[in-house]
């Protein structure tokens, strides 16, 4: 397809759409003004200095603080640097140190690995045209929309020693949250 361009004196001269295209693309662009380069700035500025001051700043304080044995109360002259002697006491002293690392191990295995592997895998499925996709979609969406205080609930309504549906479905008499040995397999369910 071609277009015309009128040149003096009646006479036209036809053009491609990919030479006026070329020729739109030698065009310079239009210049920032100084209003829009301030708001660019800003735009840029503002939310970086509230990140730094924020996130990145206290982070950086609590990793330098870590190797002294200032309690945190009182004048900053009373930091006393001692090395890595509170770390050697957490791992050394305090008991429950090690199955915290554990379930903080068990933990990021499972919300890395599981619900990726499973969300792509019902990706898939659900793109896939069958019967009933648009329910099976609604189904597995609600729960990413509603709240996470609204899913604690309905969870401690499963769950509770009480008057949990789990324990009156099964006949038991297990605390799920309470118990040591099944807490954490409980909420990584509940979560999952």
């Amino acid at each position: 397809m071609s277009l015309e361009t009128p040149v003096g004196a009646g006479g036209v001269v036809r053009q491609s759409r990919s030479t006026q295209r070329a020729a739109q693309r030698r065009r310079p662009l239009r210049r920032l003004t100084g209003a829009d380069r301030a708001v660019v700035v800003a735009m840029i500025v503002v939310p970086t200095l509230f990140v730094i001051g924020l996130v990145w700043l206290p982070a950086i304080a609590s990793v330098i603080l870590s190797f002294t044995s200032w309690s945190g109360i009182g004048p900053i002259s009373e930091i006393e640097f001692i090395g890595v002697e509170n770390y050697v006491n957490v791992a050394t002293i305090y008991p429950p140190f090690w199955p915290a690392v554990q379930h903080n191990l068990i933990w990021l295995v499972f919300v890395f690995v599981g619900p990726t592997v499973l969300g792509i895998f019902l990706a898939v499925l659900l793109d896939k045209e069958m019967r009933f996709s648009r329910f099976y979609q609604t189904a597995l969406y609600v729960p990413v929309v509603l709240s996470l205080a609204l899913v604690g609930f309905i969870w401690q309504l499963i769950y509770s020693r009480d008057q949990g549906l789990l324990n009156a479905v099964t006949g038991s008499n297990v605390d799920w949250y309470g118990d040591p040995n099944v807490n954490l397999w409980a909420v990584l369910f509940a979560f999952g």
